[in-house]
């Protein structure tokens, strides 16, 4: 059974990702002396031990899912002439290539992946995507891979301050997703920083950020809603955002989530509560929190 370069778990043969680590597995090929799959990284056959140069071990065209191997034996150079795995297109049933069931292509209970062109049931292909879910999280890493250079690209240029064009490139790293690029691009509305100041435009992506855990973002939307700026005022929602935000270590939200508890807006007045978020900010060198514990 094939074995995870990454995590070292072990997986079954077929597959061509890791299910415990989501690690792409590494491409096969076979020994010309006896057949045997090996890795591609393999220089000698663990079953003859026959030498494999790179020439000679014939790497296998997507043999990651099972299929019909084809090809032919040339004694002449001792070399696997066209060998390749493939799916027989013309057969009516095919297998998962996940979870080994049995699929009728006729019935529309087999999905091909327009990535690696292997077949699915429904519980193993992203129907969004058209694509399986191995292809599917692979994209997603290039993706957010990418995302990520765009962002760096946004924060290069901000400091250098050119920011008209570090709207630019956090404006792409926002829509393909990143937090970092998201709340960046709401600070930018929101202060009319290398574009229009646009505040509703800013909340939109604060938001986007916030959803996905953004500390900063959530405390920008914590402020949003406490002074009702593009919003309608709302100490409630504030202190969820506060708290989502403090909770995560920043100061600045643990500072007022402790003034919403010390004056009773958006949640019960808690003096005990309110204390303690002050000293959690307090210990982080907030100055309004340490001046706070003076007079409560």
């Amino acid at each position: 059974m094939p074995i995870c370069p990454k995590c070292k778990t072990e997986v079954p043969k077929g597959f061509a990702f890791c299910m415990e680590c989501g690690e792409k597995l590494p491409k096969n090929k076979y020994c010309p002396e006896c057949g045997m799959e090996l890795p591609e990284t393999a220089r000698f056959c663990f079953s003859c031990g026959a030498s494999i140069s790179a020439s000679s071990g014939v790497s296998v065209k997507d043999n990651v899912f099972g299929g019909n191997v084809s090809g032919s034996f040339n004694t002449t150079n001792n070399t696997i002439n066209n060998t390749y795995i493939t799916h027989n297109e013309s057969d009516d049933v095919v297998e998962c290539s996940v979870c080994g069931r049995m699929l009728s292509k006729g019935s529309g209970e087999a999905y091909k992946c327009k990535t690696c062109g292997k077949f699915f049931c429904a519980d193993h292909i992203d129907k969004k995507h058209n694509a399986c879910i191995y292809c599917v999280g692979e994209m997603k890493k290039e993706i957010s891979a990418e995302a990520v250079k765009y962002y760096e690209k946004g924060k290069a240029c901000y400091i250098a301050r050119n920011f008209t064009e570090a709207v630019k490139w956090y404006r792409k790293g926002a829509e393909l997703g990143n937090a970092d690029a998201q709340d960046c691009l709401g600070e930018c509305y929101c202060r009319g920083i290398g574009v229009a100041e646009d505040v509703e435009e800013a909340i939109k992506w604060y938001n986007k950020a916030a959803e996905q855990g953004h500390a900063q973002a959530q405390f920008a939307l914590g402020e949003a809603y406490y002074w009702g700026e593009a919003v309608d005022q709302d100490y409630s929602v504030a202190v969820k955002w506060y708290r989502k935000a403090a909770e995560q270590g920043l100061a600045e939200a643990q500072y007022f989530l402790g003034e919403c508890y010390y004056n009773g807006e958006g949640v019960a007045e808690n003096i005990a509560e309110a204390k303690k978020w002050y000293k959690k900010a307090a210990d982080q060198g907030n100055e309004l929190a340490k001046d706070a514990l003076e007079i409560i």
